[in-house]
């Protein structure tokens, strides 16, 4: 007979962990809370609004204890799981720890405050609180036992999320005396919280759903990956096939999360998730609503099959990305190109169709140059939805039938279609738009950078920065595009029409000692040496006596015309 719930009423925080141990099962979300970052500007997150509220109730000297709230466990004998609360029972141990650690360096603790901490933080080997498997290492040698300081090679945001919290929390505490110590580790230990257990695994993740229906919500792949776990350990299942499916479910998901540098080229956890679905799928359209659409897939399959055959497909599709941005943007310079523009989260689907489909390198690299064109237009123009025009080739792109040319085709037909029902990408619309654009940094400086690999080639046969990588690079205005009266451009009317476009743009690289910046054009053309846009820009002021918007817009013209024919 299953066991009914139970409600405590209420306890204390130190009377919830002590002689217990708590663990985040692996279905639970990583730590997600932010931590004020003073270059950003960032200080109202929610770890700093935790000690402001336990500081505001510590000085107004209240008669009642403060209070945590409800937490919810799955109980397992002295081991409770945690379903609801896991990121206020992180920052507590975090903030303990710190505290803790601040007192021992004014004095030795009391007696009390060793079983105190024996209770709430460790009891000799035994860790009172234990984060999901794949941060606990960085939790217990940075937090609680505080014997490792090194964290560089840290493989998932939420390690930097702990590391970034415990840091700010020993930056607060630094300068706090004794008794401000003793007082909020008073407060904390003797805060009162409500507990809720249930003792069904299935019912535990059904919990946890329901429950992070409110407050931030969780990662799309967060609750996919618990939705699978309930599916799986549903009561029925034989024991051997629940524990193998989940530790499959358990592994693909841990892989999304060992890809989180991935956020730096613009492909998220939830991203890698919908390229899954959508190659799964044969649609590119389930971006709309991807929980919905796996939802549906589940109630579908009332078999273990899709939990089984998705989960591999989401392994796949991690192993196609580290490859893609790994060591296939080494090996193929068109791939290079597609990974150096970033957020090209409409271009992996096919990429990992193509994967799947066992297409050679090199046809994935001409996959690639074709995507980059489109998606760089879509990004210049933005009038348009790449999911509607590039839906069918999408689907019709098979095992069955894996040749490329149809998605090639209808790419190219893009380029030349001047007016579509769901957009434009063609030549003329992107010749119209680049005469007078203001230009986004990145998308200027990748631009440059391909204007300067085509110019290469064309001098020398050969591109030296083929491989390069953005972020060497930095842009300058060649003529500051912000004049006086009193400057010599004041009365140069195509200046100032020109003088925020890519004529007036140079790539320079961090290593080269280029003057940058309002210095005057004079003093920068002879630092100009280091590429050929820059020796260009020299050849054409030396013919031309002066930098001027008439030069601004032919060097203008001469980018557009070589960006258009090499997309």
């Amino acid at each position: 007979m299953k066991e009914k719930s139970i409600m405590h009423a209420l306890t204390t925080l130190r009377a919830l962990m002590s002689d217990k141990e708590i663990h985040v099962p692996s279905y639970q979300r990583a730590y997600s809370w932010d931590t004020p970052i003073k270059k950003y500007g960032n200080d109202h997150t929610q770890t700093d609004e935790f000690l402001t509220d336990l500081e505001t109730y510590s000085n107004a000297r209240q008669h009642t204890p403060y209070h945590f709230g409800t937490f919810l466990f799955e109980k397992n004998g002295q081991v409770l799981k945690v379903i609801d609360g896991q990121q206020r029972l992180t920052t507590i141990v975090m903030f303990l720890s710190a505290l803790f650690s601040r007192l021992e360096s004014i004095r030795t603790w009391s007696e009390a405050e060793k079983a105190c901490y024996g209770d709430m933080l460790r009891q000799g080997e035994l860790i009172r609180f234990s984060t999901v498997d794949r941060d606990q290492q960085i939790f217990i040698d940075y937090v609680i036992k505080q014997s490792n300081c090194d964290h560089t090679r840290l493989e998932t945001e939420s390690a930097w999320r702990i590391v970034r919290a415990f840091d700010y929390f020993k930056q607060q505490l630094a300068d706090k005396s004794e008794a401000y110590l003793v007082k909020m580790l008073s407060v904390v230990s003797g805060a009162t919280c409500v507990v809720h257990l249930v003792h069904q695994k299935s019912d535990a993740m059904q919990m946890f759903i329901l429950q992070n229906a409110r407050g931030k919500p969780p990662l799309n792949v967060e609750l996919v990956k618990t939705l699978f776990m309930h599916h799986v350990n549903t009561p029925g299942s034989a024991s051997d096939e629940q524990d193998a499916l989940s530790e499959k479910v358990r592994q693909c998901f841990e892989k999304i999360h060992h890809l989180s540098w991935l956020a730096e080229y613009g492909t998220s956890a939830d991203d890698i998730l919908l390229i899954a679905l959508q190659v799964y799928t044969h649609a590119l359209w389930v971006c709309l609503d991807p929980l919905a659409q796996v939802k549906r897939l589940l109630h579908k399959d009332r078999s273990n099959d899709f939990v089984a055959n998705f989960s591999g497909l989401l392994s796949s599709t991690c192993d196609l990305l580290e490859n893609f941005f790994g060591e296939w943007s080494f090996q193929n310079a068109d791939i290079h190109s597609l990974v150096s523009l970033g957020d090209i989260n409409m271009a992996l689907p096919f990429v990992l169709k193509a994967y799947l489909y066992g297409l050679p390198l090199a046809e994935i690299g001409q996959l690639s140059r074709a995507l980059e064109s489109i998606i760089l237009r879509d990004k210049l123009i933005g009038e348009g939805d790449l999911h509607v025009v590039l839906g069918d080739v999408f689907s019709r792109f098979t095992k069955a039938d894996n040749d490329l040319s149809p998605i090639i085709t209808q790419i190219d037909w893009m380029k030349t279609a001047d007016h579509s029902l769901f957009g434009s990408w063609s030549n003329s619309k992107l010749h119209e738009l680049l005469q007078h654009w203001s230009p986004d940094e990145h998308l200027a400086t990748f631009l440059l950078w391909k204007y300067e690999m085509l110019l290469e080639q064309q001098i020398n046969g050969s591109s030296r920065h083929l491989w390069a990588k953005l972020g060497e690079f930095e842009l300058d205005y060649i003529g500051h595009p912000c004049i006086t009266e009193q400057d010599d451009y004041a009365h140069d009317s195509e200046y100032v029409v020109r003088g925020t476009t890519l004529g007036n743009m140079m790539l320079c690289s961090k290593s080269d000692r280029c003057e940058l910046g309002k210095t005057p054009v004079a003093q920068k053309l002879p630092g100009y040496i280091h590429n050929e846009q820059q020796k260009e820009v020299k050849r054409l002021v030396a013919e031309n006596a002066a930098w001027s918007g008439a030069l601004m817009g032919q060097r203008n013209d001469t980018i557009i015309t070589h960006i258009i024919s090499a997309l």
